[in-house]
């Protein structure tokens, strides 16, 4: 694993390794405070979420900490992105700073300055959608309204899903589909202490170990700041919980996951585009893998309202967390066990690479790799259905 995660790099200058524990802990830090500030602050301005018969909270806790979040995520890649613009621009003082395998990366980092600028842009939207959504209570479809905005605007920038698809209204529309399911996703998988973050955290570092295997050090860079801030807000919001991402945080992280793995490239570090022996189920099956759990829980949910006659948005107690707790287990042992799924499933994606380029070793390794996520998941039903009949 040492070797996996060994960048290189001068070690009497900064390399990649101490640059990323320098964005991590910058990210972390800026998380701990932050969502300190809104812990005292939501108190102050009585931003609090009350207790009902839908959610398993027992007393008022304030909200915010999606704005923590937010903000320990955009500040350190801004302030890292403006640095290397600063050294790029002056390249004899850059050596002075960074190592050799760092300054290389700096003019592919600048050439992604666009997109960049796209992703937190959209991210800001996302953030201030569900901070209104905390305050007031806006309604399902304003909601999806502005998820589809920002999905059309990043699709219509050149940030799509490629698929190995070239027409740009097809692979624009899938880009809008995958980007408003996994902000929902995320969304409706707020419904515990501690598990939105925890379950982003646990895909973050699935793909964090993919992006370093497929050299995408740019990906890899921001799921680490990622990663800070999600920490970070797990310090507060732990069970017990003290304060709530709510909406401004879960739809945040689900849309910044969603883009990242749009921004991502499926396929080994050797293996190149313009050859005939790329392997085409990597682009479907990594990321349906990686984000298992949260599309089991959606759908699963949308599954149960429908059987029962209900909106499918009619927010219940019927979350794959809720029905753990209903075999018995304890809030943090739901907790972990969701985690563990997450992990589980997700991680099956890290086996398939580096894939070797012939279709048919890589279809057989896909296959096993698919089948082992979809056994977890099959498990889980058949457990809940035994608990359901028992009742």
């Amino acid at each position: 694993m040492s070797r996996l995660f060994d960048w290189g790099g001068n070690r009497k200058l900064m390399g990649l390794e101490t640059a990323a524990a320098i964005l991590f802990v910058a990210s972390l830090a800026l998380s701990l405070i932050l969502t300190g500030v809104m812990l005292r602050l939501a108190r102050r301005w009585n931003f609090i979420d009350r207790p009902s018969r839908r959610k398993l909270h027992t007393r008022p806790t304030p909200l915010g900490g999606g704005l923590a979040v937010f903000l320990a995520t955009a500040l350190p890649v801004i302030i890292a992105f403006s640095l290397v613009l600063a050294c790029h621009a002056s390249p004899g003082e850059a050596p002075g700073i960074f190592s050799s395998e760092i300054v290389k990366h700096f003019s592919g980092i600048i050439s992604r300055s666009r997109e960049l600028i796209v992703v937190l842009l959209g991210g800001l939207i996302m953030a201030v959608t569900g901070l209104v959504d905390d305050v007031r209570h806006i309604s399902v479809k304003e909601k999806l309204l502005a998820q589809i905005i920002v999905g059309v605007a990043l699709a219509s920038t050149g940030i799509r899903l490629s698929l190995f698809m070239v027409d740009p209204i097809i692979t624009g529309a899938l880009t809008v589909v995958w980007i408003v399911a996994i902000t929902n996703a995320f969304n409706l998988l707020d419904n515990m202490d501690g598990l939105c973050a925890s379950v982003a955290a646990v895909l973050s570092v699935i793909f964090l170990v993919v992006a370093v295997q497929t050299g995408q050090l740019f990906i890899a860079m921001f799921l680490v700041v990622l990663l800070g801030a999600l920490a970070g807000f797990l310090a507060f919001n732990r069970p017990p919980a003290k304060i709530f991402m709510g909406d401004a945080g879960s739809l945040f992280t689900g849309y910044i996951l969603a883009v990242l793995t749009v921004l991502f490239t499926f396929y080994g570090r050797e293996v190149r585009i313009e050859g005939l022996n790329i392997n085409r189920l990597y682009p479907f099956l990594v990321p349906l893998l990686i984000f298992a759990v949260p599309i089991f829980d959606t759908l699963s949910v949308m599954a149960i309202r429908l059987k029962e006659n209900r909106p499918i948005w009619q927010a219940d107690r019927s979350h794959f967390s809720h029905r753990l707790l209903n075999l018995g287990m304890t809030p943090g042992a739901a907790l972990l066990t969701v985690c563990l799924v997450t992990w589980c499933t997700g991680v099956s994606a890290v086996l398939l690479y580096p894939g070797t380029g012939t279709f048919a070793s890589d279809l057989l390794r896909a296959g096993v790799v698919v089948s082992q996520a979809a056994g977890i998941i099959f498990i889980i039903v058949l457990l809940e259905r035994a608990a359901r009949k028992k009742e």
